[in-house]
């Protein structure tokens, strides 16, 4: 597993075609100054159609997002082209380390141009920088409380278990060690589902464009507050109206874990919320997942 200074140096060095997107990205991180928060470049959100599209900047622990315009793209195609972008986003079904719905984001742009289509001058973009970086403290020291970036495996465990709960946006490697903090230990675990104190531990692939992953087609809405689960598996046992009548006359709870991949390619679990059975959808011929709680005790 890489350290958190080989991810920071990645993730700032990425995009380096793109050379004033570069200089803010990496003004933006030297002038928070504070190694413990954390953040992702270049994250990717896909549409309904399956496109990828990308925010620049994000900062999971207070939910803000920053695009970078280029100076070109004061054009009025690329304008038309830069709206088109932030619908995708704003629509997205979101699969990278991004766990938030959109409404919940504050979303930042860093403009190299003027209203007049002409380059900023270095002082110009020096002080759009300084007013995002201000926003971003405040709303860091908004929280209320000290920031963690628990980067390595063992660290994050020991914190969720010393708080004593789950909250959206703990992101651990592994079933095995995600089934650790839920209080039992196996030497591994490759299914992506597992019960245990009285709830099912879920972590599914998202699908795009009706594309199923082992058999499975697992969607989410914009919000991330529904999740529908359709197709066959690899035994061919499709989901049918009977089971989420099961699953409602159980009140059948599902701790769900998203997979994405961070900017080293390095793999990941992240916590999403409580869901729980809210019946069937028929024409997507699809159990229905709702979600009831973005926390969950342990």
């Amino acid at each position: 597993m890489s350290s958190k200074l080989d991810y920071v140096v990645r993730s700032l060095s990425r995009g380096t075609n793109k050379k004033y997107e570069t200089y803010v990205i990496n003004s933006i991180w030297n002038k928070i100054n504070n190694s413990e928060v954390e953040f992702a470049t270049q994250q990717y959100v896909k549409d309904s159609e399956g496109n990828t599209r990308y925010i620049d900047m994000y900062f999971p622990q207070i939910k803000f997002a920053i695009e970078v315009d280029e100076w070109y793209h004061s054009g009025d195609g690329q304008c038309l082209r830069d709206g088109a972008r932030a619908e995708a986003i704003r629509t997205a079904i979101l699969d990278s380390t991004i766990a938030d719905s959109f409404s919940a984001i504050t979303f930042k742009r860093v403009k190299i141009f003027n209203d007049d289509g002409g380059a900023k001058s270095i002082e110009q973009l020096n002080r759009s920088i300084d007013q995002v970086v201000s926003e971003i403290k405040l709303a860091l020291d908004n929280l209320g409380q000290p920031i963690r970036w628990d980067y390595d495996e063992d660290s994050k465990m020991a914190n969720i278990l010393k708080r004593g709960y789950l909250m959206r946006g703990d992101n651990l490697t592994t079933m095995k060690n995600i089934i650790h903090v839920f209080g039992k230990d196996l030497r591994g675990w490759r299914k992506s589902t597992y019960p245990i104190n009285g709830v099912t531990i879920w972590s599914p692939t998202l699908s795009f464009n009706g594309s199923d992953r082992n058999g499975w087609i697992n969607t989410i809405n914009e919000d991330l507050s529904i999740v529908y689960e359709s197709g066959t598996g690899k035994d061919g046992k499709g989901k049918n109206p009977g089971d989420a009548q099961w699953d409602l006359d159980h009140a059948t709870k599902r701790v769900v874990f998203l997979k994405y991949k961070d900017a080293l390619g390095n793999k990941y679990r992240r916590f999403l919320g409580v869901y729980m059975c809210g019946g069937y959808d028929n024409e997507k011929n699809a159990e229905i997942w709702k979600l009831t709680s973005d926390k969950y005790v342990l």
